[in-house]
């Protein structure tokens, strides 16, 4: 889910079109990792400060695991301890604001994913749900003093991608 604050900004969203985003399952989870067959709804927060890095991924929900959101092409892939699972999240609705008298952009993506391709522990996991991705940064200035809307990476960046929704994970 990684959109571009357009030409105007940077990379940016997570959980669209190219963005970033994860989510998950159900019953509690051992400490272990270990999970048996569970169903249920899963919360899920990713967060960064750099536009071309992986999101640290933290799951609030019954998984109780945190890792890294990695981007590909058009999905991004949850990395935790015990194994890894696909989140498709094709377009998205992206919105942007440019305020240039600070030169600050901000980006919001709403959109929908799907989990599957679960390996280790996450072998069968299936599950889909709704994600908010709010970017926001601030635009390098040209020597006029002007926001320079082409840069391809802003000064400062930080995203952040809240999703939830009810998954089966069949272990």
């Amino acid at each position: 889910m990684r959109h571009k604050l357009t030409a105007v900004a940077v990379a940016a969203i997570t959980a669209a079109g190219t963005g970033t985003f994860a989510a998950v399952t159900a019953n509690a989870a051992p400490a272990s990792g270990h999970h048996s067959a569970a169903s249920g709804t899963e919360h899920v927060v990713l967060v960064t400060t750099n536009p071309n890095g992986n999101p640290h991924a933290l799951f609030t929900g019954p998984l109780k695991s945190a890792g890294l959101d990695r981007e590909h092409n058009n999905y991004g892939e949850a990395v935790l301890p015990g194994g890894t699972f696909r989140i498709g999240h094709p377009g998205g609705k992206y919105r942007q604001k440019v305020v240039k008298s600070t030169c600050t952009v901000i980006g919001t993506v709403t959109g929908k994913y799907t989990l599957s391709h679960g390996t280790g522990d996450y072998a069968g996991i299936k599950g889909h749900g709704k994600y908010v991705a709010t970017v926001s940064g601030l635009l390098k200035k040209k020597a006029n003093g002007s926001c320079n809307l082409k840069t391809k990476t802003p000064a400062d960046f930080s995203e952040t991608i809240v999703a939830s929704g009810p998954i089966t994970l069949a272990n």
